[in-house]
Formats: structure tokens, C-alpha cells, sequence
């Protein structure tokens, strides 16, 4: 993050001196991307882009093109032609006459309905081309019977007016429905009107020659298909089987699009039909007509971006007002009305150009991107106000470039991180299975980089050019600095603006001193800091202080455990189910329509369609039996099947037929089925045939269908599609089954991948769950990676921006880490957490809920779409903003002084305690280390400390800190402030790389010393529930207990804490010692090389009286030790040195010191010392590293010395 904040500061101020490139650019590219614009489509066809890519269903609809009255099935428009046609008990049709239009001659007669061949055709949408179905819905204006001889005759009026009256126009010439229908002219409807007439007679009863029966309606020994005609049956009280009334009625009329001019040729014959149906609804005394089309279809769906567009326009007026008022202050010169409207352009302009590239490259456009334009002003809005926050909490006494550059510094991060988290969470929808949603993604995760380019480039010049103008006025200069100190924000007027002159100050309500900080240069925190009011004061602290109630954390952590489980709960009871009028405007007249099909088609008939491919060899009487037994389970399905009265296979018509010659088999033979097929003239359209390689021309494949009924929803169609497939998979070794209904396509399998999509379909508590899945992910993952050190939380960018990834009204919270950052005091870690989440209350706690209400302003106007794909999108949103805040402002802070942080450090450390141990345990107790390396003395809880240390040594040289290898001397512990994050620090970075750093024992790794030097106080202040803090502390000494005493240096420089004694005779003495070791002062050499001080003037070894272990030893140890274990050096630590080091004996001795400005937490006689790095090179020559005491004069700076 350091370093891309100098990015941003150098790039904003080169913004600032040449902000017109950076105006223009964008505006150019803008204006030019708008020639894509020209090339607008829209793709609503709901049965492609909801279908999931690797549905099943896609194979089984693929499997089926190759029988084109199958594959023409596409849910409403149904285009299977059986509807109407006579048949016999097996669905053996009667021949009869069907015209054909060619382009030569006009009308021409053929008998029986022409095959087209599978090869004609590559794909379904060549097939869907094929034809346009219209069908037009009849029912009674009370509700009634429709069987009765005047309402039949009323359709079957209305049926011959438009196949014979009505002229179609393509604009060159004129056609009645007979010209156009193509091979799909018939008569299907009048037969079915005429058979209800002759049913009416029959009054609810059967005989032997005539059945109104459901599917098939009987007469004679013929059958007709009623399946896709009639509809909300009743059945008569004498004979079950028999219908005696239905409500609705539907006329099928095809237009064949292979017409030259088809589609025109279709919209003329769908434009009369609707006023005509309009005219004869109001006309008519009891019935009324409703066309429904695929093309009506997508024009209602359209209504929906129709609608909602106008709000778009209103939804950038709120907002420009919202801003206008956000930003007034007083006196008035200083408001930032101009930069309002630009924060508003900026996103339409991102919109207009992303719009422009992806409609140029050719995608389409959906009403599911409705919302898009919504979601990205509102994004675009919210960056905006960060950029202008942090514009007016930058220096104003500064030039315009080092204003700019400090905005950028403080803003260009926050913007960066939450507009690329966003961009990167959406472009996971890439790899979604629904082609919707992938759309989706495309379309918002372009358009808000876009947007990002032009905030940080369009936005942040305009700002720039602004202020200039500003304070480029003659005499406005220095005016408006000392205004803008004085000047109070109408939403801002909570807090008012420090005076210059306290801004090293950092004030806390209820402390009893004050702290100071060490502000470095234009520093954002400080100026953010504010003396606020009195009355806001006691409110936020009175927040504070019922935040830090035992009795609010109970709660909080209650509701959020109770939270979780009844979310959990509810993920078991999601809701798939859909309906089909959710796809329009709520209303649209084809609400009525749809759920009047959808009724029909579910309870009463679902035709499934099955096609056989390759044909197998039915010859074989074991194959056919086979045969039987499939279809016989697949139409007998338990609670959806209706027996063979609803199956139309025409293999049991062939059987019948040659059932009355003795060798049957014969006739089954592939060479000879064709023929005898064809000699018994049952109806070709249901096989494909191919030519073998003799020439012989046979049956390659068939298909039938199947009608199901008794289903309440599509959880229901589910059930069927699973119990089918199941079945059909039994019989795989034998036959090559494909099943489809459209319906199962979509909405079935779009609903029932909604759960891997993250595609809320049907419910809010759905809705509730997705929310609560993406705060519960990112509070977990805040509690593992922040601590309550403030300078560990500059890691909380990474969480911060999975909120923000996720919920675009609470990413504001991404400046808290910023905030928290610069809120930079060597004696920050003293304040308490009431002080702390004070400060960061004043800080973000209005920019937050700013956002959220900017937000909501953004997307209140959608409200007004009566549409539930839009009802969905703004529910969502109002649903993440309350709970985003909640999350903000109350979640976070409950358990980062709470249970939950405690159980989840828990668990890292067990970790950390296992691991270490068992690694510890494995080294020996003196280490070898070879060279190069570097040697790091006493550390004290110095967390700050410890990173300046990794800082200087992984920057601007050869080998990054992971390549050199660390020896520490001990002493992580006590006195310092953050001892914990210290030692925790240290053991990851073992843990990762264990042969790099060495870790050595200190005298404060002991339970005696660190309990009274403040590392047991500090573990029981920070966890002080339930005896945890001792429960840690006693943990940790257990590990310090394993810790190796003394590290070897290329055999030639010996690293201990702190001394020699007089048992150590040979460097196998230390190697003897065992571990771990609880209290070393009970074994002698292990005491002294924890204890033990040099002394001047000193010979031999004395007892050490001013620690009370250990012994002070004189240089003539030193020289004899060094003699006797024939090595050059000895490093050791333990005493604080004011220049970090200090040479002993002639140099044959070293102590180093790595805590600068010791004992300045607790001491009023704090010292200046500096830290101190030993290097040992390859050829064992040995430098220093010295680090300055962090002050305003030294901060950043350290001295090498070699």
C-alpha cells in the first residue's frame, strides 16, 4: 500500500499541473465509443441466456433436432403438429390433404405433411427459424364452460376469419394465412373444434364409436390429439375418463419464416391479430381472446428496460442534489456544487463508453442489465465523495499540486482496492454456467473499470482545474485557506476543524492525559481529527461506552451466533420454485396469460418429447421386450404419469399390424421395417432415415411422446425430469434415449443451478441469505487478519475490500485502515479501545453512512419499476446498506475487543504453540548458522520496531528479508507495548521459513521474569474474560520452555544471550543440554547463558548480584573461552547500549541491542538509544545496521557503519 499511495502522490500531482489531457481524453474516447452505439441489439430470449451452458437439458433439446416436430417444441409455441391430427389407438395417423407454398406457383397440394431432413440443419436456432407459432387463448369473460355449441361456434367462426380473411402485407404483396403457413398449414384446429361439437351432443357420456377423452379423444377406432387445444378440464360424474367442459381453448397459427420476407410477412399477421382479438374481445358478449407470440413475449420483457430508463435520469438528478447538499459549506465560495455534477457525469460517461465497446464488439443487450446503469452510477458516486473528502481534508495552504497529490495519496488507494475488488468479484460470474449472467458480469464489470479510469483521471482533473480557479483568484489565495479552516459542511457539521497549531494533537474524551502523536508530513488522520462539539461528543462517546458493555457484546455476539445458525437453517429451505409471470412488468397483460398456460401445461399437460438414436435391432425379441418394459415405466411414473392413454408411439400401431402374420421377426428386420412402415402408411414424421452403405435406405431413429400431468410447480417438474432420467439411464446399455421439455430447461435447471449462480430466483429470504454469506466471510476474515495494534491493521485493506467487492454502499470502510494508519504514534498502542474506535468514529463514521445513504438515494427511484427482476435489485441493495452499516458500526467493533476475536486467536495460536514446539524441539540446542547472516538483539515487544528492522533489510538491496538468514537473541518480550504481536510475528515467520530465522532464549522467555515485566499483564488486559490471558500466558511459556539457548556462526562466532560462566568448557556442554527447559536458573551453563554480564577491570567470574543469576565475567574469560572453543567472536545481547552495540575485549566480544528508544512507554527517563543490526558476511567480516529513534527529525533515516 506504501508504495502505491507514492504512485498515486507523484501521479496526482502531474494530474494537477496537466489536468486538460486528462479532461479531453476521456471525453474523446466517450464521444468516439459512441458510434458502437449504432450497432444496439437486444437478445430477450430467455429460453438461451437463462438455460444453463452444460444443462443436460441442452444435449437432450440437441438430441432431438434431428426430428423436426420434436425439436420445434419450444415451450408455448409449441410446434409439435400432432395437435389435431387423426389417429388410431397407437397414433397411427389418417392421410390428408396438406398445402405447400412455392415461390413459383403459389399453392399446391401434397398429400401428407413433407419430412424435413436432419441434415438441413446444423443447429436448434436453424430449426427455431423454421417458423413463428401465434396462439391465441380463448375463454369465457365469466369465467364458464367452453363447451357448448355457441362458444364453439363462436371460435370455430374466429378460426376461419383468420386463416381465410385476414390480408397479410409484406409490403410488396399480399397473402391470406393459406399462403403463408407453409408446410404447416392444417386444418388441426377446425378438426378439434368439430369434434367438440360432436362431443357436446354426447352430454358428458362415451360410447363405442365416440370419447371425449384426455389427451386422445377417440372416434371410431381413430384417436385426435386434444393435448395442446384444451385446457382446465372438467370430467363428467357417470365416466371419469370423460371431459364434459373445459375454460380454455387455444388456436394455433404458424407462419413459416422461410417465406421470403417471413419476418415482416410475421409482424403484419401478428399486428392484425392483435387488433382483431382487441376488437372481438370487446365486441363479444361472453368471450374474450389473448394472442400470446414470441415476439409479444419480448416486447413485454422490454417494458421493462422501457420503464425503468426514465428513473435512470431522475436517479442522476437525486443524486447531484444529494451531493450539492452534502457538499454546501459555509461561507458559500467554498462548496463544491460544480464537482457534484462532474462526480455524476463521470460514471454516465464510463456507462456511455463501456456501452459503446460492447455493443461494437457485438454482445447484446438484456432487460437483466436494467440495472446496471443504477449500480455503476452509484459505485461511481461513492468514489467520488472519497476523492472529495479527501480534497478537503488535505492541506489548504499547500499549491494545488501537493493538495492533489495528498487526495490521491489518501483516496486513489481506497478507490483502487474497493473498484478493482468489484471489478474482480463480478468477472467470477464469467465462469457462471447461464449465459444471463455471464452478460451480466461483462456489462458491469466494464463498465465500472471504466468508470474507475475516469475518476482517477477525468474526476480527479476536474477537481484539479477547480481548485486552481479557486485559489488562483486574485487575493482568494490566502483567504480561502484561512476560510476553509473555518468553514463548516452542512452533513459535516458534526465535527469542527482543529486549529493548525494543535494538529499534533490527538484528543480523547475521558482520558486523563493527553496524547501526542508524531504527525509526519500533511499527514490525512490528523487533519481528519476534529474537536467535536459537545453534544456530539457526549453522544458518540456514550456509543463507545454501550459498545463496550459486557452485557451489549453478549448480545451483539448472540445475535450474530443466532444470525448465522437461522441463516444456515434457511439455506435448507431455499425456494427454487418460479413462476413465469416474474419475467414482466407486474401489469402486463401477460401475467394472465402466462400463468393461465403455465397452469394448463403443468397440471394437465406436459408433453415430453423422447427420441431413439441409433436405431437398434428390433428384430431381436429380447431388444423389444426391453423396449416394453421402458416405455411402460416411463409412462406409468408414479404421481405424474397417465398410463398409455397419454403415450403416442407409433412402434405399438406397428405391432398390432404385423401381429397378425406368424413371423413377426421378419418384419422387424432393419431392411425390411422401412418398407413395411410405409406399406402400413403410418406417419413419417416421426423417424429419420439414412442410407446404409448398400444403398438401402432404413430407419435410423424415431421419436414419441409422452403427457404428463398433476404437477403444482416447477419443483414438480424437477421431480419428473430426475425420475425420467433415472429410469432412462437403467436402460442406457440397450437404447440411446434423449428426453425434453423446454420447460426443463428453463426456468427448471436455470432455478435449480441458481444456488452455484448465486442467482436469487424466487425468494427474499434467499435474498437475506446471500447478504448474510458475504458479511459472515468477511468478518471472518477481519478477525483473523486485524488485532487491535494499530499498526497491524494496515493488513485490513484486504477484508475491508471484500465488503466492499461485495456490497459497493459500505466501501468507504476502506479508508479506516488509511485512517488508522496515519494515526502514527510511538505511543498509539497505550490507547485504549474506547479512545480508539472514538477516533475512528469521528473519522468514518459519517462517511459510511453517507455512502449507505447515497445509495439509497441512487436506488430508491427503481422503486417505481413494477418489475420483479428489478424489485429483486433494489430489495438487495436496501438489504446490504442496513446490514452494512450494522456491520460497520456495530458488528466489527463488538468483537474486536470480544469473544469472538479471542476464540479465533485462539485458534491460531494453538496453532502456532503445536507447530513451533515440535520444531524447536527437532533443532539442536546450540544452532549452526552459516554466512551470510544478520544478528538481532533484545526486541522488547518493539512491534513497530521489528518491521523498521524487516523494512531496511528487504529494501533497496540484493536479497530480499526472506533470503537472509536471522539469528535473534533472545528477549521478544516485556516492557514494549505489542510483545504479543512480536512473538507471533517471530513464530510465523519460523514456521515459514524455519531454516532462515533462528530464534535463541532470552531471560524474559521465563516465566518468573515475564510475569513482572509486563507480558502476563498485557496478555490478561487484552483477553480478560474467563482466565484467558493467563490460560495464553501459561501457553506461551511452555513454548519458550523449547527454545535453543546459543547459535554457532560458520563455527567461528558464538551467538548467546548473555553470557559465559565457568561450566562451559567445550561447545558439546551446550549441545548436552536438554529441552525444554521451564526454569533455566536450576541448571548452571544454561543460567549463565541467559544471565551472565561482562565487567571491566573484572578477572575470572564473579556471582552476578545485581540481577541475582548469572555471573559478571572479565575479558580474560573471554580470551580463554574463545581459546578453548577455538572461535573468534562471541555476540550476545541482554544490556541496552546507547549506540545499539559495544565492543568488549579487544573486540573478542560484542553486545547488541535492537530496541530503540527503550522503555519510553513506561518510563518518564526514557533513552534515546539507537537499534542495532549485526551483519556477518561471507568472509566473516562484521558491520552494523544502526536505526535512529523514531522522532520528526530522524523518522525514516538509519546509519551503516561497517
Amino acid at each position: 500500500m506504501r508504495s502505491l499511495e507514492g504512485i498515486y502522490r507523484r501521479y496526482g500531482r502531474f494530474v494537477a499541473i496537466h489536468p486538460i489531457p486528462f479532461l479531453l481524453l476521456p471525453l474523446l474516447t466517450t464521444f468516439f465509443s459512441t458510434v458502437g452505439l449504432f450497432r444496439f441489439h437486444i437478445d430477450n430470449d430467455i429460453w438461451n441466456i437463462y438455460s444453463p451452458i452444460n444443462g443436460l437439458s441442452r444435449a437432450e433439446e440437441k438430441a432431438l433436432e434431428r426430428f423436426e416436430y420434436a425439436s420445434g417444441v419450444h415451450h408455448y409455441r409449441l410446434r409439435d403438429h400432432s395437435s389435431g391430427i387423426l389417429c388410431n389407438a397407437s397414433g397411427k395417423k389418417i392421410n390428408r390433404v396438406w398445402p405447400r407454398v412455392t415461390e413459383s406457383t403459389g399453392l399446391v397440394l401434397n398429400i401428407g405433411p413433407p419430412r424435413i431432413k436432419t441434415t438441413e440443419y446444423s443447429n436448434l436456432n436453424a430449426i427455431y427459424e423454421l417458423l413463428q407459432l401465434l396462439q391465441i387463448l380463448v375463454n369465457r369473460k365469466d369465467g364458464g364452460n367452453l363447451m357448448n355449441d355457441n362458444s364453439t361456434d363462436k371460435i370455430l367462426k374466429m378460426e376461419r376469419f383468420i386463416a381465410n380473411n385476414i390480408t397479410i402485407n409484406d409490403g410488396y404483396n399480399s397473402f391470406t394465412y393459406r399462403n403463408i403457413c407453409g408446410v404447416y398449414c392444417n386444418d388441426s384446429n377446425e378438426v378439434v373444434l368439430t369434434f367438440i361439437k360432436i362431443a357436446i351432443n354426447m352430454n358428458g357420456r362415451s360410447s363405442s364409436s365416440i370419447a371425449f377423452t384426455f389427451p386422445k379423444a377417440r372416434i371410431f377406432e381413430k384417436y385426435i390429439f386434444m393435448g395442446y387445444s384444451v385446457g382446465d378440464l372438467h370430467y363428467s360424474e357417470q365416466d371419469t375418463t370423460v371431459v364434459d367442459g373445459f375454460k380454455l381453448f387455444i388456436l394455433h397459427f404458424m407462419v413459416d419464416l422461410n417465406l421470403p420476407q417471413g419476418k415482416r410477412i410475421t409482424k403484419n399477421f401478428e399486428s392484425q391479430l392483435r387488433t382483431l382479438l382487441m376488437l372481438a374481445t370487446y365486441e363479444s358478449e361472453d368471450l374474450e381472446y389473448a394472442l400470446f407470440s414470441r415476439d409479444r413475449e419480448i416486447e413485454e420483457q422490454q417494458q421493462i428496460t422501457l420503464a425503468a430508463l426514465p428513473f435512470l435520469g431522475v436517479t442522476a438528478l437525486m443524486l447531484v442534489a444529494f451531493m450539492v447538499i452534502s457538499l454546501t459549506d459555509f461561507p458559500f465560495r467554498n462548496s463544491q456544487h460544480i464537482e457534484a455534477i462532474f462526480a455524476v457525469l463521470s460514471p454516465v460517461m464510463a456507462l456511455i463508453t463501456s456501452w459503446g465497446i460492447l455493443w461494437g464488439v457485438g454482445l447484446p443487450f438484456s432487460n437483466i442489465l436494467t440495472v446496471v446503469p443504477f449500480l455503476v452510477i452509484t459505485i461511481g458516486v461513492d468514489d467520488a465523495f472519497l476523492i472529495l473528502a479527501a480534497w478537503r481534508h488535505s492541506n489548504p495552504a499547500s499549491d494545488v499540486e501537493t493538495r492533489i497529490g495528498e487526495t490521491l495519496t489518501h483516496s486513489g488507494t481506497s478507490v483502487t482496492v474497493t473498484s478493482l475488488t468489484d471489478v474482480l468479484c463480478f468477472m467470477v460470474g464469467l465462469f457462471s454456467n447461464l449465459p444471463v449472467v455471464r452478460l451480466f458480469c461483462i456489462y458491469t464489470s466494464v463498465a465500472i473499470m471504466i468508470d474507475f479510469i475516469y475518476q482517477i483521471t477525468f474526476f480527479i482533473a476536474f477537481v484539479a482545474f477547480s481548485g486552481r480557479q479557486k485559489v488562483n483568484h486574485p487575493g482568494e489565495k490566502a483567504l480561502y485557506s484561512e476560510q476553509n479552516l473555518k468553514s463548516r459542511n452542512i452533513l459535516d457539521g458534526l465535527w469542527s476543524k482543529i486549529e493548525q497549531k494543535d494538529s499534533h494533537k490527538l484528543y480523547s474524551v475521558d482520558v486523563s492525559i493527553t496524547k501526542y502523536c508524531l504527525s509526519g508530513d500533511n499527514s490525512l488522520s490528523l487533519k481528519m481529527m476534529r474537536k467535536t462539539s459537545k453534544k456530539n461528543e457526549i453522544i458518540l462517546q456514550k456509543l463507545v461506552n454501550i459498545l463496550h458493555l459486557p452485557f451489549t457484546k453478549f448480545v451483539v455476539v448472540a445475535a450474530f451466533i443466532t444470525h448465522i445458525i437461522v441463516i444456515s437453517y434457511l439455506c435448507t429451505k431455499v425456494n427454487t420454485d418460479f413462476d413465469m409471470e416474474n419475467l414482466y412488468m407486474e401489469n402486463s397483460s401477460m401475467n394472465a396469460i402466462s400463468r393461465q398456460l403455465q397452469r394448463f401445461t403443468l397440471s394437465e399437460a406436459f408433453v415430453v418429447n423422447f427420441a431413439l438414436y441409433p436405431m437398434p435391432n428390433f428384430a431381436d425379441v429380447f431388444i423389444r421386450n426391453k423396449f416394453d418394459r421402458l416405455i411402460e415405466e416411463l409412462e406409468t411414473i408414479p404421481k405424474f404419469g397417465m398410463g398409455s392413454d397419454g403415450t403416442v408411439l407409433w412402434i405399438r400401431d406397428f405391432a398390432d399390424a404385423v401381429a397378425f402374420w406368424d413371423d413377426e421377426s421378419n418384419f422387424w428386420r432393419q431392411d425390411k421395417l422401412l418398407s413395411t412402415f410405409r406399406e402400413y402408411e403410418i406417419e413419417e414424421k416421426f423417424i429419420t432415415t439414412e442410407k446404409r452403405a448398400d444403398g438401402v435406405e432404413v430407419i435410423s431413429g424415431f421419436f414419441w411422446s409422452i403427457t404428463y400431468h398433476n404437477m403444482n410447480n416447477f419443483l414438480d417438474v424437477q421431480e419428473l425430469m430426475q425420475q425420467r432420467r433415472s429410469i432412462i439411464s437403467k436402460y442406457n446399455k440397450f437404447f440411446n434415449v434423449s428426453s425434453y421439455h423446454p420447460l426443463e430447461k428453463v426456468p427448471t435447471e436455470s432455478a435449480a443451478s441458481a444456488a452455484t449462480n448465486f442467482i436469487q430466483t424466487a425468494s427474499l429470504n434467499l435474498e437475506i441469505i446471500a447478504v448474510s454469506a458475504v458479511i459472515l466471510m468477511s468478518a471472518v476474515v477481519y478477525f483473523f487478519i486485524t488485532d487491535n495494534n494499530k499498526k497491524s491493521e494496515e493488513h485490513s485493506h484486504q477484508p475491508i475490500s471484500i465488503i466492499v467487492g461485495s456490497d459497493a454502499n459500505v466501501k468507504d470502510l476502506s479508508i479506516l485502515p488509511s485512517i488508522n494508519n496515519n494515526i502514527h504514534c510511538n505511543n498509539s498502542s497505550t490507547i485504549d479501545t474506547r479512545a480508539r474506535f472514538l477516533v475512528t468514529f469521528k473519522s468514518v463514521g459519517w462517511p459510511v453512512i453517507q455512502s449507505g445513504l447515497s445509495t439509497l438515494v441512487g436506488i430508491l427511484p427503481m422503486v417505481m419499476v413494477k418489475a420483479y427482476v428489478v424489485a429483486v435489485f433494489w430489495k438487495t441493495v436496501i438489504l446490504l446498506i442496513v446490514l452494512g452499516i450494522i456491520h460497520a458500526l456495530i458488528l466489527l467493533p463488538i468483537p474486536k475487543n470480544g469473544s469472538i476475536k479471542t476464540l479465533l486467536l485462539k485458534f491460531h495460536t494453538d496453532f502456532l504453540f503445536h507447530e513451533a514446539k515440535k520444531l524447536f524441539l527437532s533443532e539442536p540446542t546450540l544452532l549452526d548458522v552459516e554466512v551470510p547472516c544478520v544478528v538481532i538483539g533484545d526486541i522488547h515487544g518493539q512491534y513497530e520496531d521489528l518491521h523498521r528492522i524487516f523494512s531496511v533489510l528487504g529494501a533497496g538491496r540484493k536479497s530480499g528479508a526472506v533470503k537472509r538468514r536471522f539469528v535473534f537473541l533472545g528477549d521478544y518480550v516485556d516492557r514494549g507495548m505489542n510483545s504479543l504481536e512480536t512473538i507471533c510475528c517471530l513464530l510465523a515467520h519460523k514456521l515459514m521459513f524455519p531454516k532462515m530465522f533462528n530464534m535463541l532464549r532470552g531471560n524474559h522467555e521465563s516465566s518468573d521474569i515475564n510475569q513482572t515485566y509486563g507480558f502476563q499483564l498485557e496478555l490478561e488486559s487484552r483477553f480478560p474474560t474467563n482466565n484467558e490471558g493467563f490460560t495464553l500466558w501459561n501457553a506461551f511459556n511452555e513454548l519458550f520452555a523449547c527454545l535453543p539457548l546459543a547459535a554457532i556462526i560458520h563455527n567461528k562466532i558464538l551467538c548467546i544471550h548473555g553470557g559465559i560462566g565457568p561450566e562451559l568448557k567445550c561447545l558439546n556442554d551446550i549441545r548436552k543440554i536438554k529441552r525444554p527447559i521451564l526454569d533455566p536458573t536450576e541448571l548452571p551453563l544454561a543460567c549463565s547463558l541467559l544471565w551472565s554480564d561482562p565487567m571491566l577491570d573484572l578477572k575470572g567470574f564473579i556471582k552476578n548480584s545485581i540481577r541475582g543469576a548469572g555471573y559478571f565475567f572479565g575479558e580474560d574469560t573471554v580470551i580463554a573461552c574463545c581459546e578453548q572453543l577455538n572461535i573468534d567472536l562471541i555476540v550476545r545481547a541482554h544490556q541496552m547500549i546507547m549506540n545499539g552495540y559495544g565492543f568488549f575485549c579487544k573486540r573478542r566480544l560484542v553486545s547488541v541491542f535492537s530496541a530503540p528508544r527503550y522503555l519510553l512507554s513506561k518510563y518518564l527517563n526514557c533513552q534515546n538509544n539507537k537499534c542495532a543490526i549485526l551483519q556477518v558476511e561471507k568472509d566473516l567480516r562484521v558491520g552494523f545496521i544502526l536505526l535512529c529513534p523514531v522522532t520528526p527529525e530522524t523518522q525514516g533515516k538509519y546509519l551503516s557503519t561497517t
